[in-house]
């Protein structure tokens, strides 16, 4: 900016043709500064200025081309990286709020700063219909998911959702889809918005919402054209009163399990924030020795490690040498970290790595400025003997739910004896046999204020330890009442 007023007061350049000047010292290019020196002095001239300063004042340019661009972006962007580093040390909840809010159209960019709040101790508070604005805020020590950070939420629906607020807060769907104007908010809104977890604090289930949805916004609909035309229903205005509003039934439907709930809260969000699929793992990661990726940074670089996680984001880059590999981000219960899967091993492993699927992945740790990273490669003639005798016949990456099944000794059913009619146990029955296997079986009994009785199940009543058995146990029982050891 200053070349550029140099050059119009001096030389009498337009604005254009100082433009071209500033380019050409931006570019720091020894000859095209030379082509500009002519112009300039000429320009000089006209103007009436001495052509031997001309002259030095175009070499002093020159010179401050060659290192003046640098040096101002330099100051600038320190300021800035200051200015950021302070509120972000001062006032990081805050600060990651902001950040959520400008990145809320990118899925990756949301997963990246929710895990830095996640790693600085920030709970990061579900979307809610009546609490979230359209932005991120804070609330205290925490910060509340903003709805235009769902997908398929649009700002116009959200507009619409917070000024039907305003009157009070949602009692249900009924009384959703009655006040908000679903002209603005449709059906795909609204199942987002229930996949998602925003309507958990009506206390209706997830699965009975999306089952009753099309009722709710038929009935909406029609409440809201009579209110809009002032009929009387057909009806009758008193029929309309008791089943409008929080006065509407949903349908008595089982919940959705865990896997599945969490699979369409991915759906709606591009990533998990009411739970994890490793929450029924915890005993399985214990069992298998793996340590959780925040405690990587306190290992040995260059060691061999261990984690289970589930891949958040995966690129995939072609060699040189014309082969694939590729670089997963993996995330546990803990925090999340890089892992680079080399050539050797990513073929026959891209399938688990594109999966939804918990994983088993050996590796080696590599420390560096920017964190923790984990190499993976495949087996080789120098694998130690350790890599040898753990590592599965697809390599160092390996399905979680395969590992457990291959090395679990015994599946035991954990029932409390309070809460288990005979007729649970006829089904439980069953259960065991839609799921025989290898892996004997018992049955512990926990009985209240008083001790356990374990009975051991004949060698008829063996067993897959496998995912399937432990999800219909689950919902016979209403609790986790498998465990695998």
């Amino acid at each position: 900016e200053q070349v550029m007023q140099i050059s119009r007061t001096l030389a009498g350049y337009s604005l254009g043709r100082a433009d071209l000047l500033r380019r050409a010292m931006g570019k720091k290019d020894p000859l095209v500064m030379a082509k500009e020196k002519e112009p300039f002095l000429e320009g000089a001239k006209a103007q009436g200025l001495d052509p031997k300063k001309a002259e030095a004042i175009f070499d002093q340019m020159a010179k401050f081309a060659e290192y003046g661009f640098n040096k101002s972006h330099s100051a600038a962007y320190a300021l800035i990286a200051y200015q950021t580093a302070w509120l972000k040390a001062h006032y990081p909840v805050e600060f990651l709020a902001a950040l959520l809010t400008c990145d809320m159209d990118s899925t990756d960019k949301v997963v990246k700063n929710i895990n830095d709040c996640r790693e600085q101790g920030i709970e990061v508070l579900p979307p809610d219909v009546n609490k979230s604005g359209l932005t991120f805020t804070v609330v205290g020590n925490s910060m509340r998911f903003g709805l235009g950070a769902v997908k398929n939420v649009g700002t116009g629906a959200i507009e619409a959702i917070l000024e039907a607020r305003q009157e009070g807060p949602f009692t249900g769907l009924y009384d959703f889809c009655e006040r908000v104007d679903l002209r603005r908010v449709n059906k795909r809104v609204i199942e987002s918005l229930i996949k998602c977890g925003a309507f958990d604090s009506t206390s209706a289930t997830r699965s009975s919402m999306i089952e009753g949805l099309e009722t709710a916004m038929n009935l909406g609909q029609r409440i809201q054209q009579e209110r809009n035309s002032a009929q009387v229903s057909l009806f009758g205005a008193e029929e309309v009163i008791k089943i409008n509003g929080s006065g509407g039934k949903l349908p008595e439907v089982p919940e959705w399990h865990d896997k599945e709930k969490l699979a369409y809260e991915k759906e709606a969000l591009g990533f998990l924030i009411t739970g994890h699929p490793l929450d029924s793992y915890i005993a399985d990661i214990k069992r298998l020795a793996c340590v959780e990726i925040t405690r990587l940074a306190e290992l040995t670089d260059g060691g061999e490690v261990r984690i289970c996680g589930i891949v958040s984001s995966l690129k995939e880059i072609t060699t040189k040498k014309g082969d694939r590999m590729g670089f997963a981000t993996v995330e546990d219960l803990s925090g999340s970290v890089e892992v680079t899967v080399f050539s050797d091993i990513y073929a026959t492993t891209v399938n688990l790595l594109k999966s939804d699927d918990p994983l088993l992945i050996d590796g080696k740790l590599e420390r560096g400025e920017k964190g923790a990273k984990i190499l993976v490669r495949g087996q080789s003639e120098g694998a130690s003997e350790w890599q040898q005798k753990q590592r599965g016949p697809a390599g160092d990456i390996r399905s979680l739910q395969e590992v457990r099944t291959q090395t679990t000794k015994r599946v035991v059913f954990q029932l409390r004896m309070d809460e288990t009619p005979p007729q649970h146990l006829e089904a439980l029955k069953g259960i065991i046999e839609r799921h025989q296997g290898a892996v004997p079986a018992s049955i512990e009994f926990l009985i209240p204020a008083r001790s356990r009785s374990t009975l051991p199940l004949p060698e008829s009543m063996k067993v897959m330890a496998s995912d399937d058995l432990r999800l219909e146990v689950e919902r016979l029982f209403g609790y986790n009442a498998t465990s695998f050891e």
